[in-house]
């Protein structure tokens, strides 16, 4: 998301109809209608997060591999994102 979160971005998403979408350099404060969206810690820079996960279902928080990541289990299935390669 390069640290954008505007009506293009989210339009995209949304557009995109997924159940869970893993997200990158995402913005602070920025969120999609109709999903849970938590983002992963810590900032990457003022007002970025490095990753985060979005899903229509309940985020259940689970340990990250990296600080860098933001995992969660939705629905017994553990989703990674992360801006790592």
């Amino acid at each position: 998301m390069e640290g954008r979160g505007g009506p293009a971005q989210t339009n995209f998403l949304l557009d995109a109809k997924c159940d869970v979408l893993l997200l990158t350099e995402v913005k602070e404060g920025w969120s999609l209608p109709g999903y849970n969206l938590t983002p992963g810690k810590p900032d990457m820079a003022p007002g970025k997060r490095w990753a985060a996960v979005a899903s229509k279902d309940a985020l259940v928080p689970c340990q990250s591999p990296h600080p860098a990541s933001a995992a969660y289990v939705v629905g017994g299935t553990t989703y990674v994102s992360s801006i790592l390669p």
